[in-house]
């Protein structure tokens, strides 16, 4: 079956899971062929587990335009491995002791390798992605620097009790959607060219804001969450109703980004519109109960087809 002419839901999340599957196979190939043993050993360690979701964003898009997906393969794990760098690094800003039901690298290898190795891990990402264009390669290094923004930002939000200059939307885009977006640019941009790649960056950046709002929701509603983002959703006033709003919004303008795509692509793109759906719902599973049931009215009320009355959710 050919994912990209449509299908239900699940058939949907199958695909997403069997292309994150084969790139989380495929990565331990590209870090035993960048690395030293040393170190790639410890690099598997942090990029084991994991849904994969930027890699596995950057192939479809890649493929629904047109790529090779044994082509794509370097350049998903070149994300993968930044991603994970900045994992490392927000463990020790955290002092988060465990990641994806492990010790923290910084736990397990000291926090000298866990504050030096995510910039070797990143530099050699933004090197593999240069290989296939240096206008690509800006786009991960500006990316990088907005991602780093936004975690500053993060921080320094409400420390002190001093509140920041700085909006929500500000900080989830620079933090989250500043990834997603380099994913889907570069995935989109190595096989079709920049207009393509913009657009494609437009829908990632709008997908990523997305998971991030339904991420701080998770987080408020378990009582876990203390980063900047959460803190500034909730200054925003009623969680339930700003945060699933947002939602809705951002996920709206990816599918208006996904139907954009449609002109540079050789298959179908309405895959696309599907997938912020079941990314949102995923993340609501770890919560279920209400939330699950609200952000299924919301997607039940037109916003995948670009129809929704945002302002009466």
């Amino acid at each position: 079956m050919d994912i990209s002419d449509g299908g239900a839901e699940y058939s949907v999340k199958e695909h997403l899971e069997s292309i994150a599957s084969e790139l989380e196979e495929y990565l331990t190939v590209f870090i035993e062929k960048n690395f030293s043993r040393e170190l790639a050993d410890i690099i598997e360690y942090a990029t084991s587990g994991g849904k994969k979701l930027r890699g596995t964003l950057l192939i479809l898009m890649g493929e629904i335009l047109g790529g090779n997906r044994r082509d794509l393969m370097d350049l998903a794990c070149a994300m993968e491995i930044a991603h994970s760098a900045s994992l490392i690094h927000d463990d020790v800003i955290d002092g988060s002791k465990m990641r994806r039901g492990k010790e923290a690298v910084w736990v397990r290898y000291g926090l000298d390798i866990a504050l030096i190795l995510p910039h070797v891990m990143v530099s050699t990402g933004v090197l593999t992605i240069a290989r296939k264009g240096d206008w690509l390669a800006k786009l991960a290094v500006d990316a990088w620097r907005r991602a780093s923004l936004g975690q500053l930002l993060d921080i320094l939000y409400d420390r002190d009790g001093v509140k920041r200059e700085v909006t929500y939307d500000e900080i989830i885009g620079l933090k989250t959607g500043s990834l997603f977006e380099a994913a889907c640019f570069i995935g989109a941009g190595a096989v079709a060219g920049v207009e393509a790649a913009r657009m494609a960056g437009v829908y990632g950046y709008n997908i990523g804001c997305a998971y991030q709002v339904v991420d701080d929701i998770v987080g408020l509603l378990l009582g876990k969450e203390e980063s900047g983002s959460a803190k500034a959703l909730e200054a925003k006033g009623d969680i339930w109703k700003v945060g699933l709003k947002l939602t809705a919004s951002y996920i709206e303008q990816a599918v208006f980004a996904a139907d954009s795509l449609q002109r540079f692509a050789s298959k179908n793109t309405s895959i696309l519109k599907k997938i912020p759906a079941v990314i949102v719902k995923n993340m609501a599973k770890e919560v279920g109960g209400e939330l699950e049931k609200v952000l299924d009215a919301i997607l039940e009320s037109g916003v995948l087809e670009g129809r929704a009355d945002l302002d009466n959710l």
